[in-house]
């Protein structure tokens, strides 16, 4: 079964983003977030469950 990851604002409650595979890496996170803050800016916070794509330093 694909895993789904999903990036939502919770402020607004839209879902930014919606990626499903059989395994989300951390350069599929990344992706994702880059393409993000082209569209929208960096963002004042982000929260993070602790899934293994969240290992990595990277992301600090």
């Amino acid at each position: 079964m694909p895993s789904p990851g999903t990036l939502v604002d919770n402020f607004t409650r839209e879902s930014l983003a919606i990626r499903l595979g059989q395994r989300l890496t951390w350069d599929d996170v990344l992706a994702v977030l880059e393409h993000l803050q082209a569209d929208r800016g960096t963002p004042q916070s982000i929260r993070v469950e602790n899934g293994p794509e969240f290992i990595s330093k990277s992301l600090d």
